[in-house]
């Protein structure tokens, strides 16, 4: 939806009505990500090197390398080009991207880097780690380069849903039980989020560092609330392939900007339309690469694991019993 709406509102240069649902998500959308992305990393914290590092680490390596690339071929060289870039240059744009993610992946190549930081830190007092990093996320450095500012802003949320998975899954069982009492949780949070946005208050330090946390219990508690009508089941088969919707989103975006499909007059209308055909886009992309044998956009060959061979016995699994790798 931020992207979606960038895109239309630069294009027309105005704003939309849109503008204020980013603004009020803005506080603890990112935190809310990646507070769960380190949720169920105790499970293989302790396991051998050549195992985690192929879970957490290769794999969303493979996908940043491919889809980084994908995006550099089909959009990233036009726009260095008309830059005034040459070959040279546009290699070295291409090259950068390692090192400065691409755009809409920055958090595919963060949780890799994440992931490493956790597991070689796990001997250090976690009071010390989340005193540090929540200090940081206050603080909000700006050197100009992603992967430290991002740091900064989003790690001591990472590593908290890694340390306090628990009493995490314990508070998202009471919402449940209790789901009138999370209902008023989540009217109190809402106009408390309101008013600080709306006050431009939600930024300042500490107050933003609250704002996520208290913004990823809403969502926890709303997806809680969710599960439980069999309407919302869409909501669970776009969370079990969120990895297809976050590579090929900003793919489908494209796509769906060629075909017009935000020339609608409301400005904020236009880009809700813009958001969801990314969504479905997205989806439909991964549907055709099924169709065309190119599964390896979405599923990692075997070529690229690390870890060592699973026992034969397991090769016996039926295809629908099989997890997806994401």
């Amino acid at each position: 939806m931020l992207h979606s709406n960038l895109q239309v509102q630069d294009s027309r240069g105005a704003t939309g009505w849109l503008e204020y649902v980013v603004a009020f998500a803005r506080p603890f959308r990112m935190p809310d990500f990646f507070l769960i992305a380190g949720l169920f990393l105790r499970n293989v914290i302790n396991r051998p090197w050549r195992v985690y590092l192929d879970k957490k680490v290769v794999h969303f390596a493979y996908f940043y390398v491919l889809w980084a690339g994908i995006q550099f071929a089909l959009f990233g060289w036009r726009e260095a080009y008309k830059a005034g870039e040459g070959p040279a240059g546009i290699a070295g744009q291409y090259l950068l991207t390692f090192v400065e993610p691409s755009g809409s992946l920055w958090f595919i190549h963060s949780l890799a880097l994440y992931f490493v930081i956790v597991r070689v830190t796990r001997r250090v007092p976690p009071w010390i780690i989340l005193l540090v990093t929540g200090a940081l996320q206050c603080v909000g450095p700006t050197t100009g380069w992603m992967v430290p500012d991002e740091f900064a802003l989003r790690f001591v949320y990472f590593f908290s849903g890694y340390i306090f998975a628990r009493p995490l899954f314990r508070i998202a069982e009471w919402g449940l039980a209790h789901s009138r009492l999370a209902c008023a949780y989540l009217l109190g949070w809402g106009v408390m989020e309101q008013y600080l946005v709306a006050r431009g208050w939600s930024a300042l330090p500490g107050v933003g560092l609250a704002l996520g946390y208290v913004g990823a219990m809403a969502v926890v508690f709303t997806g809680g609330l969710c599960s439980r009508f069999r309407a919302t089941s869409w909501l669970r088969y776009l969370g079990e392939n969120s990895i297809v919707v976050y590579l090929a989103y900003y793919t489908a975006e494209r796509i769906a900007v060629a075909l017009r499909a935000d020339r609608l007059p409301d400005i904020g209308t236009a880009a809700l339309v813009l958001t969801v055909c990314s969504v479905i886009g997205a989806l439909l992309i991964r549907a055709t690469a099924d169709r065309l044998g190119i599964r390896f956009l979405f599923w990692r060959p075997a070529w690229t694991r690390v870890q060592a061979a699973a026992p034969a016995v397991l090769k016996s699994v039926p295809v629908a019993n099989r997890q997806a790798p994401f």
